[in-house]
């Protein structure tokens, strides 16, 4: 994940990696994380956020420090985390439905116009655009789902 001049990455072992030189270097960014390990890192306006397979939490100061924003605690793989517009979304596995914020995780609601079943198989942000793959089809919103 780029932003500004910083590249960031998730990594199952050593948690967030930052690196301010293309990746020739890379310094771990977990301050205030639970646990090492990264699942995923996304970015929203001046924001990076991250799971860690359990919950999820927010940065404002490029990494150097971590705040849980987690609605519930939520099981969220990599491909199931993503920014559109203005807004953050995962997916919950406990309970199959998708979450959205515009407040950087002060607080969460879900997508009513998204199925959670049959199962969803992946979610992608793309401009102010959400879509999700189901065994359905694909469906898309550019409204949080409203």
């Amino acid at each position: 994940m780029i932003k500004g001049t910083g590249i960031f990455i998730a990594t199952p072992n050593d948690g967030v990696l930052y690196s301010s030189n293309n990746g020739a270097s890379w310094t771990a960014r977990n301050s205030g994380l639970p646990n090492p390990g990264a699942a995923a890192v996304t970015v929203n306006g001046n924001n990076l956020f991250m799971s860690d397979g359990i919950g999820i939490y927010m940065s404002s100061n490029d990494a150097m420090l971590w705040t849980d924003v987690s609605p519930t605690t939520a099981f969220v793989s990599p491909e199931f985390l993503t920014s559109a517009g203005n807004s953050i979304f995962f997916l919950d596995f406990n309970t199959f439905s998708i979450y959205a914020t515009t407040d950087n995780g002060t607080s969460w609601s879900t997508i009513p116009t998204i199925p959670s079943n049959p199962g969803i198989n992946s979610i992608k942000g793309i401009g102010n655009a959400l879509y999700a793959c189901t065994s359905n089809g694909l469906y898309v919103t550019t409204n949080n789902g409203v």
